[in-house]
């Protein structure tokens, strides 16, 4: 669920990049001494009966489609799809770093995991992961290239349980079809054990870490399907 801490920053926009105010202008509230408020330029627009209905509007839509799509809620949903940055808001980081996740990254107690299953045959070569589901309930998972299973990543990901960070599974079927949208098939967790060195199939043998990953609620059959079949 969305906290106040992340809905205030998304409010004041500094959630997002420092540019952000070229696109979409001044940001609606402002902060002073933990005090929130509605910018002196907002109130004063809402003064205005059409303003005023355009907000009351975009209000009662947001609310339409929690209702519809969300279930009434803010976390996340099963079998939705979901890009980063919708991530990176639900799960309450402080900014917007969804364009530095590139396929995994931690922040705040979460580890979300973003795979692309079918690869475009013209990505670089020390990209092409071979992530495989073995089953509904396990996938074959692999790290960034240039990882070995004593880097420091590599041991904090193996961890990630002790330390009390959940892992969040995000994959789409390919670029083509899902563009930037990714089903969410829910949390998992390492594997005890099956963690091991490899290398890259490219000329240089990057090495690479590949483990086995347990989902907490089997992909049902129908999104299994769709995702591994060509």
């Amino acid at each position: 669920m969305l906290s106040f801490v992340v809905i205030t920053v998304i409010l004041v926009i500094c959630f997002f990049s420092v540019t952000i105010d070229q696109t979409y202008g001044k940001p609606i509230i402002s902060i002073s001494n933990d005090d929130v408020a509605l910018t002196e330029t907002f109130a004063a627009s809402l003064e205005k009966l059409l303003f005023k209905t355009y907000v009351e509007d975009i209000i009662e839509l947001a609310q339409y489609n929690n209702r519809t799509h969300h279930g009434n809620q803010n976390g996340l949903l099963l079998y939705n799809k979901y890009t980063r940055k919708d991530f990176v808001k639900l799960l309450n980081w402080k900014s917007d770093e969804s364009g530095t996740i590139n396929g995994y990254k931690f922040g705040n107690n979460t580890l979300p995991i973003f795979i692309t299953y079918h690869k475009q045959d013209d990505i670089s070569d020390n990209t092409k992961y071979e992530d495989e589901f073995l089953s509904p309930d396990e996938l074959k998972w692999f790290t960034r290239s240039n990882r070995k299973l004593d880097s420091k990543e590599v041991q904090k990901i193996l961890a990630h349980q002790k330390n009390n960070v959940d892992m969040y599974i995000f994959v789409k079927k390919e670029d083509v079809v899902d563009g930037n949208e990714y089903y969410f098939l829910g949390k998992a967790h390492y594997l005890e054990g099956t963690a091991k060195e490899t290398t890259m199939p490219n000329e240089k043998k990057d090495n690479i870490v590949t483990m086995t990953l347990s989902m907490e609620t089997p992909v049902k059959d129908e999104i299994y399907r769709y995702i591994i079949e060509d």
